[in-house]
């Protein structure tokens, strides 16, 4: 089975190392993932937001 999935499990496998990121870790390494075009550009402004915000620190301000 293929699961359509958007920018939020790219950024949790990334940011997330709570139940959320383990799943989409998993979901993942399964292989059988669809997304739509603009995913990178969508998980690379959530980064850019949650790195904004405080959330996250980038590799030059930790």
């Amino acid at each position: 089975m293929t699961l359509i999935v958007d920018a939020s499990v790219p950024v949790s496998i990334l940011v997330d190392s709570g139940r959320e990121g383990k799943w989409a870790e998993s979901t993942f390494a399964e292989g059988s993932l669809a997304a739509p075009e603009w995913v990178l550009a969508e998980a690379c402004n959530i980064l850019r937001r949650l790195e904004q915000s405080g959330e996250m620190c980038s590799e030059s301000s930790c």
